[in-house]
C-alpha cells in the first residue's frame, strides 16, 4: 500500500519548517546585507543578482541533497560540514560588495557568491 500523508505527518511538518526557514532566512538576509551596500553605486542590484543566483542553486543543492540521500547524510554527518558551510556563508556576504566592481571580474563575483551562498545556505539549512 502507499504512504498516506496528513497534516501531522512528519514529511509535511518537516516541509513546512523548510519554507519557513527558508522564507525567513532570505528576508533576514536580505535586509542585512543591504547595509555592506550602503556606498555602492549600484548595491541593490548586486543584491538582487546575488540572491537570485543564491536561490536557485540553493534549490538545486536541495534537490541533489533530497536524491542522493545516504551520500548527503554522511556529508552532512560530518562536524566539519557545519563549520565549512558557516564559513562559506561569511565568505561569500563579505565577498558580495565585489560584485559592484564594473568589469568581468565583478560579474564572476557576483555568479562565485551567489554559488557559494546558495551551497552553504542549503547544506546550512539540511
Amino acid at each position: 500500500m502507499g504512504t498516506r500523508f496528513t497534516a501531522s505527518s512528519p514529511v509535511i511538518i518537516a516541509l513546512l519548517g523548510c519554507a519557513l526557514a527558508l522564507n525567513g532566512t532570505w528576508v533576514m538576509g536580505a535586509f542585512q546585507s543591504v547595509g555592506i551596500f550602503a556606498f555602492a553605486d549600484h548595491g541593490e542590484s548586486v543584491l538582487d543578482a546575488v540572491y537570485l543566483v543564491s536561490i536557485t542553486v540553493l534549490s538545486l543543492t536541495l534537490l541533489l541533497v533530497g536524491y542522493f540521500e545516504h551520500g548527503a547524510g554522511r556529508l552532512l554527518a560530518r562536524r566539519g560540514t557545519f563549520w565549512v558551510s558557516a564559513a562559506c556563508t561569511v565568505l561569500a556576504t563579505l565577498a558580495m560588495p565585489l560584485g559592484g566592481l564594473p568589469s568581468p571580474e565583478g560579474s564572476l563575483f557576483v555568479a562565485g557568491t551567489g554559488v557559494l551562498s546558495g551551497v552553504a545556505s542549503a547544506l546550512f539549512l539540511m
